[in-house]
């Protein structure tokens, strides 16, 4: 299954090792992404309110995701992370399956200096199309 194009930092992603192990609590809340129609991105299906809270670990490389509302494209759970962008923000490029056996994909960059995130995903409906979910919003971040 090929993965839907996320923003440029994403694509650029580079696997590196932090240089100082950190691990951040996170409650984060965002809303769906304006995607132009014009866009080789497929459209944003996304309607509600996405809010998640986390915990980020540098040192384990992962999201420890506690509790999810408002999409199905971020699992509870633990998710790995692809590694670091150029700026040291952690990125997630995640397949994985529903409890309803339906693929799913998480696209997930975070940006350490200012607390904001962007999502970008998909998951595939009852009717077997793949639909797409932007979301963008900030954090409130604890040690």
């Amino acid at each position: 299954m090929s993965r839907l194009p996320i923003a440029a930092a994403m694509m650029a992603a580079i696997i590196t090792t932090p240089a100082e192990a950190r691990e951040y609590g996170l409650s984060c809340e965002g809303r769906p992404t304006y995607i132009p129609a014009d866009s080789d991105m497929p459209p944003n299906t996304a309607r509600n309110t996405v809010r998640f809270t986390a915990r980020l670990n540098l040192r384990a490389n992962n999201y420890a995701f506690q509790s999810v509302a408002g999409t199905g494209i971020v699992p509870t759970g633990a998710v790995p992370l692809l590694g670091l962008d150029r700026g040291g923000n952690p990125v997630v490029m995640h397949d994985w399956r529903g409890a309803d056996g339906r693929a799913r994909y998480l696209g997930l960059l975070f940006d350490l200096n200012d607390a904001r995130f962007q999502i970008a995903g998909w998951t595939i409906n009852a009717n077997g199309q793949k639909v797409a979910e932007y979301f963008e919003g900030s954090c409130a971040v604890t040690r």
